[in-house]
């Protein structure tokens, strides 16, 4: 059924933002009376209405900074880790501990999405590969190069660096399957 339309107004922009802030979605948030639709709202912080972008994406960043506080809140939760069978034994809740697990999990990756350079994973790439233009006869020929390069593949990489072995060109280098 869908909802009577609510206009903008400061206090319900407000209102949206102080409860995006404390970690409620914004889904959660619009399902409560007298509130928009979710889209509305997203409408309103795509074309910023009277400000509304910036308290948006401000109140979103607080939410996922206490989102992330939230992960060790759960990780260190071990009230629902066991249960007493009936014979008074102490037994492992599995599916409470697998719950918790997906609740991590799930705020891990929205996290890593949602703000990757603060908790996106780190790719690091320690690898010195020297083109000399000189030894190519055209920038074709270099271009060529740089697709075998391209094309070498992490494994062929792999077994250069652990051989500690260096192509200093490519007309010298014949894949180890060729060589033997």
């Amino acid at each position: 059924m869908p909802k009577t339309p609510v206009q903008y107004s400061t206090e319900l922009a407000d209102a949206i933002c102080e409860r995006l802030a404390g970690g409620e979605t914004l889904r959660a948030i619009c399902r409560d009376d007298g509130m928009p639709d979710h889209r509305s709202v997203r409408r309103w912080a795509l074309e910023d209405t009277q400000g509304f972008g910036a308290m948006y994406e401000r109140a979103r960043l607080i939410g996922y900074l206490g989102m992330a506080d939230e992960i060790l809140d759960l990780a260190d939760d071990r009230t629902n880790d066991t249960f007493v069978d009936a014979d008074g034994i102490h037994r492992p809740d599995h599916a409470a501990v697998q719950r918790s697990r997906l609740a991590i999990d799930s705020r891990k990756w929205l996290l890593s999405k949602a703000l990757p350079k603060v908790f996106g994973d780190k790719i690091a790439v320690d690898q010195n590969y020297n083109i000399d233009g000189d030894a190519f006869s055209s920038p074709l020929e270099l271009a060529r190069g740089i697709a075998f390069l391209l094309a070498l593949g992490r494994s062929e990489a792999a077994t250069l660096v652990e051989a500690n072995e260096s192509v200093t060109r490519l007309n010298d280098y014949r894949p180890r399957r060729e060589q033997q």
